[in-house]
């Protein structure tokens, strides 16, 4: 009976426990090394943050406390505090190391548990075995699940509870802080720890699923690497085509979260970047949206991510169970895949070039490319294409044995990849170009209106008037629907704010006459005040005392003094303002000057609210003079700081 025939008749997981253990001692040293990296991570770098917040505690208890005799401590406890400072920041960089080297080793643990995919010697001996398929493959993935999975999640687990008690402790050292603002940034936190573990996972996943296709031990090395850095390139560029470099997108309008759904190495930078940006926030603004969380865990991409994933597992297993061993030292298992692999990466570096030969000749393209330079990208493009493609072959043995079908496979691929990009280039964002949203699928619109030469601006900031709201989206609709050649002087640029929490924004060159157009459209009573004082803030601080109210003329910030208390409640200059904006229409406002205009701030402990002035505005005007007294000798000293 053969060890084949055998564990057929033992069953479909004949002897799974002892080919688990045994290919787990192959393990060993990634396994090692992955405990210490998981160790160095969460829980060394909670530990280190937990002790200097705690330090700082002492510290405010200390100072509070008013003892004389406190000096002593005071400067033992700072050193502590200076020392455990610097441990932290280093534990912050230790942590963010051992994260990588968790990643680099769940790649690396895949590649040696499948050794007998790519190594003839390993696949001999492994198939005497009398095991299953089944067995060979569910083994594997539960050794490389202990060896790498694992110990992630047990660092995981070790630094839920120090997060906890770090954020806790954060609620005692910032009482200030708003209890909602601390939540978001613990669930920011462990929504980050947990994508870094699902990252790995869907490692696994795409690289084995690469390595099936795989017979060597070179092609089974790079291929893996090269289309996990592939895929979320294209997918990148492919966002970046279809939403920015469409007729209405601008530079920084394109949404690349859905980058994390289709990679693990999209899902890794995507989270990695989206905490940077969280820290930037905290650190120069001081607070965050209420509910923050990683795009990663929004349904639109937490569904396809794990799809996704469930999908690279199990095209990995059918392509292993019908792989031939003895196909094993081929530079391709499957014939088919010596395409389709060299062709992700080929299409991933000349996607971006095919779309600049196109931009000329697409009707809508935002690129300005000149129709001249095309030429030149043509070359780049076949001349890198070609180097990149033989160095491939070359790795694959193929190269120069039979030179003449590598030069076939790399025009047939060339002529794919400009294809595919065609089909994006001249597909005007798949509709994304002239999409306007339904207003009452819009929760806040913002429109701004800019000409150039006469220095006008008309904006709209975060409004939810569902009347306005609609009237932007009209504003929208009458845009041309493709690029034209005629002179532009002004720009119209809208963003969209929608109820289920996607972002739209378009921008757009525009005619004089159609800049006279939508500002005669636009420009009513109720929009005018909506432009003044519409924004939610000056509502929220309308029945707020404030500090101070100055008044900025002639590039002077005078002081104002209000004859009663009444005067720094901002609610009654609103209602001042919203008299002056009866009868306000756009011949009114086209006889407005920029540099007519003064403004009026009032100051809080946490802010300032300021108000254009304008001559017109004679409410608002006679309010000031009757209510205010000028302040000159502190407006001086103000002036001064």
């Amino acid at each position: 009976m053969t060890a084949a025939s055998s564990a057929k008749t033992n069953g479909v997981f004949f002897k799974f426990l002892p080919y688990y253990r045994n290919k787990l001692k192959v393990l060993r040293p990634q396994m090692i090394m992955m405990g210490i990296f998981a160790l160095l991570s969460y829980p060394f770098a909670g530990l280190m943050l937990n002790l200097e917040t705690s330090a700082e505690i002492r510290k405010e208890q200390l100072s509070l406390s008013g003892q004389g005799s406190s000096a002593i401590e005071f400067t033992r406890i700072n050193e502590q505090i200076e020392v455990l400072t610097s441990l932290a920041r280093m534990s912050l960089v230790i942590g963010g190391l051992c994260l990588l080297g968790m990643f680099v080793f769940t790649f690396i643990s895949t590649h040696g548990a499948f050794r007998r995919l790519y190594n003839k010697t390993a696949a001999d001996m492994d198939y005497t075995l009398p095991v299953s398929g089944n067995t060979r493959f569910f083994a594997d993935i539960a050794a490389i699940f202990t060896t790498c999975i694992v110990p992630h999640l047990i660092s995981i687990l070790i630094g839920l509870p120090l997060v906890c008690s770090l954020f806790s402790k954060m609620r005692v050292l910032t009482p200030h802080y708003p209890a909602a603002f601390i939540n978001t940034f613990s669930t920011f936190a462990v929504q980050s720890m947990f994508a870094g573990l699902f990252s790995c996972i869907m490692l696994i996943g795409l690289s084995l699923l690469v390595m099936s296709c795989c017979g060597k031990r070179a092609e089974s090395a790079i291929f893996p690497i090269m289309i996990n850095l592939a895929i979320p390139l294209i997918h990148a560029l492919v966002v970046l085509i279809c939403q920015q470099s469409v007729y209405g997108g601008y530079f920084g309008s394109a949404d690349y979260t859905s980058v994390c759904a289709t990679s693990p190495v999209g899902m890794a930078v995507e989270s990695f970047y989206d905490g940077i940006t969280f820290a930037f926030s905290i650190y120069n603004i001081g607070n965050v949206p209420d509910g923050l969380t990683l795009p990663l865990f929004s349904a639109k991409n937490l569904i396809p991510a794990i799809l996704l994933t469930i999908a690279f597992f199990a095209g990995a297993y059918f392509l292993l169970k019908f792989r031939r061993n003895e196909r094993v030292g081929m530079p391709y298992v499957y014939k088919s895949m010596g395409f389709v692999l060299p062709g992700i990466v080929v299409l991933a570096m000349s996607l971006p070039m095919w779309n600049m030969v196109y931009s000329p000749y697409a009707a809508n393209n935002y690129e300005n490319i000149e129709k001249s330079g095309v030429l030149g990208w043509v070359v780049g493009i076949l001349i890198s294409t070609f180097i990149v493609y033989v160095i491939m072959e070359l790795i694959s043995g193929t190269a120069f044995r039979k030179f003449w079908l590598t030069v076939v496979k790399w025009v047939g691929t060339t002529a794919a990849c400009a294809a595919i990009t065609a089909v994006f280039a001249f597909s005007n964002g798949f509709g994304a170009a002239n999409y306007v949203p339904a207003a009452n699928d819009i929760s806040q619109a913002t429109i701004t209106v800019n000409y150039y030469e006469k220095y006008k601006e008309f904006r709209i900031a975060g409004t939810n008037e569902q009347d306005i709201i609609e009237m932007i989206t009209e504003v929208h609709k009458r845009v041309p629907k493709y690029k034209t050649e005629a002179v532009k002087s002004a720009n119209l640029h809208l963003y969209y704010q929608m109820k289920n929490g996607e972002n739209v924004q378009r921008s757009y060159e525009i005619t004089e006459d159609e800049f006279n157009s939508y500002m005669e459209f636009l420009i009513t009573p109720e929009t005018w005040y909506e432009s003044m004082c519409g924004n939610s803030v000056y509502e929220e601080r309308a029945d707020e005392y404030a500090r101070s109210v100055y008044y900025l003329k002639n590039g002077n910030e005078i002081n104002l003094i209000p004859k009663d208390k009444s005067g720094y409640f901002l609610r009654n200059i609103l209602s001042e303002v919203r008299k002056d904006a009866e009868g306000m229409n756009y011949e009114k406002y086209s006889r407005i000057g920029d540099y007519e205009r003064e403004r009026v701030s009032f100051y809080y402990d946490d802010g300032v609210v300021t108000i254009d002035l304008y001559p017109y505005m004679t409410n608002t005007i006679k309010y000031l003079s009757e209510h205010f007294e000028e302040n000159f000798a502190y407006s001086v000293q103000h002036e001064a700081v």
